[in-house]
């Protein structure tokens, strides 16, 4: 496809993922797998790949987007540039200290 894959399958020390921010907080199509692994660099944890084959099984999505799927989706790619221009300490304020990982993502939600 051009760029590395960050979906797919992955492997996490559960402890770990589960306290630095564990399950996303996306609804719908959207960047989970991209802000997952963004969030890992940015915590300087470790992220290991595989060589080999992805291949991906098709499934049917609905081409037509109501209003509120469009901002939906508009929020969910929002979060995850507000994600990116996040520094360790900040991001590590945000899940320590309030209300979990996805506490800046509140106010993209529905």
């Amino acid at each position: 496809m051009g760029h590395l894959s960050v979906g797919s399958i992955f492997f996490v020390n559960h402890d770990i993922y589960l306290h630095w921010g564990g399950n996303e907080c996306f609804y719908g199509w959207s960047p989970e797998d991209f802000e997952r692994v963004k969030r890992m660099e940015i915590l300087e944890l470790p992220i290991a790949r595989t060589s080999g084959s992805l291949y991906h099984l098709f499934h049917e999505r609905d081409q037509i987007e109501t209003p509120d799927e469009l901002a939906r989706s508009y929020r969910n790619h929002k979060a995850l540039i507000d994600l990116c221009h996040l520094s360790k300490s900040e991001l590590e304020y945000l899940i320590i200290y309030r209300e979990g990982m996805f506490s800046y993502m509140k106010q993209w939600q529905i």
